[in-house]
């Protein structure tokens, strides 16, 4: 397996970091495995990156919170390069609010997470994210 670079907290503005990391791919360059946070107002982390970085992108998060908590977790899509340090953030910070897709959070049933604590980034009827969220 090719080597992954470790992760980096770069600033953007005041309030938004990307926490990157890429894997080399031979013959085609890099796989850019990224995660950004925003710290205010609300904090929000979006994706959560490889497995493989999982605890430096979780020590970098509480120390960009500096000590507070993560109110939101925002996953584009559940594919393994956005979702690696799920099950240890969700640890750190329970009452997180998740949001994803409609399809995200049943590949997150398949993984077998269960999130409680759930908003959908695309539209469905209310009736329809009731009957998912019970059996999730």
């Amino acid at each position: 397996m090719a080597e992954i670079y470790p992760l980096h907290s770069f600033p953007v503005e005041k309030d938004i970091h990307i926490l990157g990391t890429y894997i080399p791919l031979p013959f085609y360059g890099v796989l850019p495995a990224n995660a950004y946070l925003i710290t205010k107002p609300q904090s929000m982390l979006i994706d959560t990156g490889l497995a493989a970085t999982s605890g430096d992108l979780l020590s970098t998060v509480q120390r960009e919170l500096d000590g507070g908590h993560l109110q939101w977790l925002w996953l584009t899509h559940v594919d393994p390069d956005h979702i690696g340090a799920l099950r240890p953030l969700l640890a750190a910070y329970p009452g997180v609010k998740l949001v994803t897709t409609y399809l995200g959070l049943g590949k997150l049933g398949l993984h077998g997470i269960r999130i409680d604590n759930f908003f959908l980034s695309t539209p469905v009827r209310f009736s329809t994210a009731r009957a998912v969220k019970c059996f999730v």
